[in-house]
């Protein structure tokens, strides 16, 4: 897988949009249900296709039988392909019984192959078993007449290319076959009733071949100049990033996780010895915050003192000032009785 990838990555550039030479043509809007639609008498309803496939499938729903309603838009049918004479071709050249026992089944049978293009302008050559013929992609890959006929397919669409432009370069207008299964066929892969759809095989053209096409040559394939779904980027992209991505990594990838680990690791080292000091530098904050406690128990227990002290001090000066009024009034006695004797002495 993850070789898979890289050769995409190398070899397949990315494809940038291209302006078209020719005008594509550009059929109506077909009815989606052509079987079971009774409104075709209507002129303004939409086209009903000529090419319907009516059988009935066991495989598409899980509600019952019903008909496969697969139908062909007349305007982008580009050619058609008898089954029968590449049948015949391949027993002339095979010897497997088994394989000729699948093919006798069809032989009978004027079974075709029928090439159309699609709705969108794109570079795409769908190949269909035509009605009534009915396959699921899974049966029709088994077939080695299907094989046979892309091949054929691809080979004559060269030669028809040189043959119009008169060049003998070895361009293969087919760049690749895709055929799709399951989700990959319908977006809404969770509904049963969409996976087996009716069998078709998408080539893949060139830029150079869709640019040779006009009204002359291929004239249903003209104009369709924009790049069809890339499947193979489609298919790499999805085992990069949903199988790969987190399962496998190369040896560089590896030393750089290896690295971001260790550079993680040393980081976290880091914050736990800044930790480890913070809750040190916090223990001695504590503990200051303990001594700070001490001391204001010691300036509670002075102050205590101290009002004590002023307490006493205040009883002591009311002492003191009652002491000072006695002595106030005995020396106010004294004066007195000193003036008295002074009145008495002078009298005599």
């Amino acid at each position: 897988a993850r070789s898979y990838i890289t050769k995409y990555r190398s070899f397949i550039p990315e494809q940038l949009p291209h302006e078209s030479l020719q005008q594509p043509i550009k059929g109506p809007q077909y009815c989606e249900y052509p079987l079971s639609c009774r409104k075709d008498r209507f002129p303004d309803h939409s086209k009903h296709a000529t090419i319907v496939c009516d059988v009935i499938t066991t495989t598409q729903r899980d509600d019952g039988n019903y008909e496969c309603g697969q139908y062909i838009m007349d305007e982008y049918i580009v050619m058609q392909w008898p089954i029968k004479p590449i049948i015949e071709l391949f027993e002339k050249q095979t010897s497997n019984s088994s394989q000729l026992e699948i093919q006798k089944d069809y032989l009978a049978q004027e079974f075709h192959f029928i090439f159309t293009a699609k709705n969108e302008t794109v570079r795409d050559l769908v190949l269909f078993p035509k009605p009534p013929l009915h396959l699921t992609n899974r049966q029709l890959v088994q077939l080695p007449f299907f094989w046979a006929t892309a091949i054929l397919t691809s080979k004559m669409l060269h030669h028809q290319l040189q043959q119009k432009t008169l060049s003998e370069q070895k361009i293969w207008p087919v760049e690749a076959i895709a055929i799709n299964f399951g989700q990959w066929e319908t977006a809404g892969f969770y509904d049963k009733r969409l996976i087996d759809c009716h069998a078709h095989a998408h080539l893949l053209l060139n830029l150079t071949f869709i640019n040779a096409c006009d009204n002359t040559f291929f004239s249903a394939l003209k104009g369709r100049v924009d790049e069809p779904p890339n499947y193979l980027k489609q298919n790499a992209r999805l085992l990069h990033f949903d199988r790969l991505h987190n399962h496998e990594f190369n040896s560089q990838q590896m030393d750089d996780f290896s690295n971001r680990l260790t550079n993680v690791e040393n980081a976290l080292q880091g914050v736990k010895t800044n930790l480890k000091g913070v809750k040190t530098d916090f223990q001695g904050v504590k503990t200051d915050f303990q001594g700070v406690n001490t001391d204001l128990e010691d300036v509670k227990t002075n102050l205590q003192g101290l009002k004590d002290n002023v307490t006493n001090l205040t009883t002591n000066v009311e002492g003191l000032t009652n002491g000072m009024k006695d002595m106030e009034s005995l020396l106010n006695k004294v004066y007195d009785l000193l003036t008295n004797n002074s009145v008495t002495q002078v009298s005599k």
